[in-house]
């Protein structure tokens, strides 16, 4: 694998470390919170452009200049940011749903993710996971 798509893949890895050990260990806050998120526009405005903004700007940003750099292929950048945020959000949803297997293994999310994403599900690559 060269350099570049390895710093890539790594950048990437830690990304979703980074957000995935803020969420998780704060779900049950994230659970309390969100019926009201979803009823009340005056707090659901405050957290998208709080929240959700800033880390859609930083992420954005980061995919422009891979994709610059010529380590991304041309890409839908803002789709993209808010479908990798939809998975973790759906995940997290699922956890607090009751789901065992990422209640149990969330820590291994990075690399099964970026796996996923980097690799897709073509035979012949190597996963993270069985």
């Amino acid at each position: 694998m060269p350099e570049s798509e390895q710093d890539l893949r790594s950048f990437f890895t830690a990304y979703l470390r980074q957000r995935i050990s803020l969420l998780w260990p704060n779900a049950e806050v994230f659970q309390a919170v969100l019926p009201e998120m979803l009823v009340n526009a005056e707090l659901r405005e405050l957290y998208y452009q709080q929240v959700l903004v800033p880390t859609f700007t930083v992420a954005e940003r980061s995919f422009q200049a891979q994709r610059g750099a010529g380590q991304v292929r041309s890409i839908d950048v803002p789709l993209t940011v808010r479908a990798i945020a939809g998975l973790l959000l759906g995940l997290l949803t699922l956890q607090l749903l009751g789901d065992e297997v990422i209640a149990q293994r969330w820590e291994e999310l990075p690399e099964v993710l970026t796996s996923l994403l980097f690799d897709g599900l073509q035979p012949g690559k190597e996963t993270t996971h069985e």
